[in-house]
């Protein structure tokens, strides 16, 4: 599993994502889109073991995490693992490419996220 490739298949879904149209149905599958990709991103960091406060636990409980607890073991493998940071701003700028001014501005959102009240669960 490496970085290019993944970057590629996020590329691929991002298009498969802005060929869907505004119907009910096509927001269901523009979303499920989103979501795909972002997993690649959570099996990467898995795939490199790669924990935040003992998280991922050895035993996932599905039921017992959301898709919030996720976002959050992302957002803060980013700030420390260049190569996370690096598939993460691919799939926002792959799916949203206006959303940021730059890299930077998005490093300090995801500051402001983990530092803030953005999150109302905890990896431990």
């Amino acid at each position: 599993m490496n970085p290019k490739d993944l970057k590629q298949a996020i590329t691929v879904i991002a298009e498969m994502h802005f060929r869907a149209g505004n119907e009910i149905d096509d927001l269901k599958e523009t979303d499920y889109l989103e979501q795909k990709a972002f997993s690649l991103i959570i099996d990467y960091c898995q795939w490199m073991n790669y924990k935040v406060d003992e998280f991922p636990p050895a035993q996932i409980i599905e039921d017992e995490l959301t898709d919030e607890h996720w976002m959050l073991y992302v957002d803060k493998l980013t700030l420390v693992h260049d190569d996370v940071a690096q598939l993460h701003w691919h799939w926002v700028t792959s799916f949203w490419p206006k959303e940021y001014e730059s890299f930077e501005v998005f490093l300090d959102m995801i500051k402001a996220r983990i530092g803030g009240s953005f999150y109302d669960v905890t990896l431990n």
